[in-house]
């Protein structure tokens, strides 16, 4: 089964749970994908259903299931938004100056 795999393999301590470290230095890494810190963060937080701080198979399960690529699509659009805003914000300052 492909869910229990990446659970798996992020769960590299094999503890039957992810924790935020396990889950920010082996995601990236296994699904091949750059996500900043705080992205990681907002997803960890987004999966863990019961707010345990951990992540359980089950959680990890309902979030893989539901489409995770929906949810890393979001989180790519809030980049953009927050890249625009840094940009203008950028355009503004040498303006001023």
């Amino acid at each position: 089964m492909a869910v229990e795999k990446a659970f798996m393999s992020l769960d590299t301590l094999r503890n039957g749970y992810l924790t935020l470290r396990d889950f920010h230095l082996n995601f990236s890494n296994f699904f091949d994908l750059s996500l900043k810190e705080d992205e990681i963060r907002t997803l960890f937080l987004e999966i863990d259903t019961d707010h345990s701080g951990v992540l359980h198979y089950e959680e990890f399960e309902n979030f893989y299931n539901k489409n995770y690529r929906e949810v890393l699509k979001q989180l790519d659009l809030e980049r953009e938004q927050k890249n625009t805003q840094n940009e203008i914000f950028d355009h503004i300052i040498k303006v001023l100056k």
